[in-house]
């Protein structure tokens, strides 16, 4: 089983923090300081791997942005202001002539008593 301070030393070394090399080089020595560093090394792989399972190490650098995005998010915007100011002309109100005439006419009695 190997010691506490073994796992924090090797851990600190991952996590690229000041190590004292004497004690490294100590427990290093042990069969199972080296098997707790492979473990970790595993095991930062895994976390580090994308979403295929993919290590890190054979993952490839994300493709760059083109230029297409931001010009179809532009051309996208242009056609709603089209649409909506053709909208706005189909539906303005300046196209109504005259209300139209009315059929009835409804008076307006009070309720209640109310006079």
């Amino acid at each position: 089983m190997t010691e506490p301070a073994d796992h924090e030393l090797l851990s600190a070394l991952l996590d690229r923090e000041p190590v004292d090399p004497d004690a490294l080089a100590a427990a290093l020595e042990r069969a199972e300081a080296r098997a707790l560093l492979i473990d970790f090394v595993r095991l930062r792989a895994v976390v580090h791997a994308d979403g295929a399972g993919e290590p890190l190490a054979t993952r490839q650098a994300p493709a760059r942005r083109t230029l297409a995005r931001p010009l179809f998010q532009l051309a996208a915007a242009v056609l709603l202001i089209a649409l909506g100011v053709m909208a706005g002309h189909r539906l303005a109100p300046g196209d109504v002539e005259a209300p139209p005439e009315p059929t009835r006419i409804v008076p307006l009695v009070p309720a209640g008593g109310l006079r």
